[in-house]
């Protein structure tokens, strides 16, 4: 009866530390599985502005190398970008790409109108 109670104890535990070793993976794995993530914090697709002059902050992570229609910009150890912008009177695309270390990549574009001001 001992041995028994034992072993099931024993199963327990080991079925507990699996668990727990699949969960910890999974939640370490999840950047590898995500991709590069882009968050853009001071312009929205489908904004109007006033000025042709525009500046483009935001963050991203899980990213090796980040790009502005197709310039690369750099961005600090915080994953943090700043990068200014002159957009043509119109329809503007931005299109910001971000790659990983594993060449995942993702996409964001924003579709900006400028109207200048009349005077």
């Amino acid at each position: 009866m001992r041995n028994k109670t034992k072993f099931i104890l024993n199963i327990i535990l080991l079925i507990i530390f699996f668990t727990l070793v699949i969960g910890y993976s999974y939640y370490k794995a999840q950047n590898l599985i995500k991709g590069p993530i882009i968050l853009i914090e001071t312009i929205q697709d489908g904004d109007l502005v006033k000025e042709s002059f525009i500046e483009i902050r935001g963050k991203v992570k899980n990213v090796a190398h980040l790009s502005l229609n197709d310039r690369k910009i750099f961005i600090n150890e915080s994953g943090v970008f700043n990068e200014s912008l002159i957009l043509n009177p119109g329809y503007n695309i931005i299109t910001i790409k971000a790659v990983d270390k594993f060449d995942k990549e993702t996409i964001k574009e924003l579709k900006i109108v400028y109207q200048a001001e009349e005077e």
